[in-house]
């Protein structure tokens, strides 16, 4: 299966893991956008981020989910299963 997997807090990291470790193809990887952390606001990617640029997936980090740019790009995939473990839905 195609998927597109969406996802941005810790344990939503677990599950991209274990989607990686299956036969699946994984397209790409929605996220949050990096957040500034600690007193001198270092933008930091989320886990879900990390991880998925360690297996140099391409990511996509809308600023909103009506974005046309987000639905035309997400529509080009083709996926066959979307993914979503708590992801601003």
């Amino acid at each position: 299966m195609k998927i597109v997997f969406m996802g941005t807090p810790e344990f939503a990291r677990a599950i991209l893991n274990s989607l990686l470790d299956s036969e699946h193809d994984t397209l790409t990887v929605v996220t949050g956008q990096d957040k500034p952390v600690g007193r001198s606001r270092v933008p930091t990617p989320t886990v879900v981020r990390q991880l998925a640029e360690k297996h140099k997936l391409p990511v996509l980090t809308p600023r909103s989910l009506k974005d046309d740019a987000l639905y035309y790009s997400l529509l080009n995939l083709n996926a066959d299963l979307f993914i979503v473990a708590a992801f601003r839905i």
